[in-house]
């Protein structure tokens, strides 16, 4: 069973490592679903050398339907990712009819070779998940992190149990979005993956405080991956380790 932690800070990695997680998902500003990571951040984490490293690619928030000029940046990034040691590569695009975008996620896909390539939640915006499933494998995409088309994994346990037992021989399936302690068992039980995908973060407030914001989202605070509620999912997951 494998727990994947999305981190989008340097005490996050540590702390995820100190509770067990598997694989970490490199990324920054998780409060927009998570953006592609700076080059420090790639470059301590995999020297960390404590666990695989994802690294997020993705150029800004809002929709996944990219540019020609958003697309190069992308393979930059990937480039660079792949020079500076992460072990898997987490991305995708959409075209403007909300649906994988089959040439340019294999233009990612083939860059990222050999590593692994997981197709992001981007899947959970399209409309017919058969259909995005098939054009994913087609492409090349080794896994999927979906929430089963809902906002959270558990909500969408029906989609993602389908993935799992129509596509999980060519198509790793990762639930992810939403996943706690107090349902992850009931959801791996119902769905039979065997990845899990989740951030464990608590927020932290700055003891500093001021009046004066840095954008329309700051207050002051920011979170970090809880190695406690990492430990906690482990803990809840063990029974289905094969």
């Amino acid at each position: 069973m494998i727990v994947e932690i999305a981190v989008s800070t340097i005490e996050s990695v540590r702390n995820a490592f100190e509770g067990g997680a598997d694989r970490i998902e490199l990324c920054s500003a998780l409060p927009l679903g998570g953006l592609t990571p700076s080059a420090g951040f790639i470059e301590d984490a995999v020297a960390f050398g404590k666990m695989p490293v994802f690294a997020m690619i993705r150029p800004r928030e809002g929709d996944f339907i990219y540019s020609d000029d958003e697309l190069k940046c992308m393979l930059t990034d990937i480039a660079f990712s792949k020079k500076a040691g992460v072990h898997g590569i987490v991305s995708g695009v959409l075209n403007d009819k909300g649906e994988i975008d089959f040439e340019k996620t294999k233009q990612l896909v083939e860059a990222s070779h050999p590593l692994p390539f997981t197709f992001h939640r981007a899947f959970d915006r399209t409309t017919d998940h058969h259909r995005s499933a098939e054009i994913l494998i087609k492409a090349g995409v080794h896994r999927l992190l979906t929430s089963g088309m809902k906002a959270g994994a558990f909500e969408g346990k029906d989609v993602i149990r389908d993935l799992q037992q129509r596509y999980s021989k060519q198509l790793i399936i990762l639930a992810g979005a939403g996943v706690n302690p107090s349902n992850v068992a009931k959801l791996v039980s119902y769905t039979g993956v065997q990845e899990v995908h989740l951030s464990a973060s608590l927020k932290r407030k700055n003891s500093h405080s001021s009046k004066v914001s840095m954008g329309i989202s700051d207050d002051g605070s920011y979170s970090v991956s809880d190695s406690d509620i990492v430990r906690m999912i482990k803990s809840e997951t063990k029974q289905f380790n094969s």
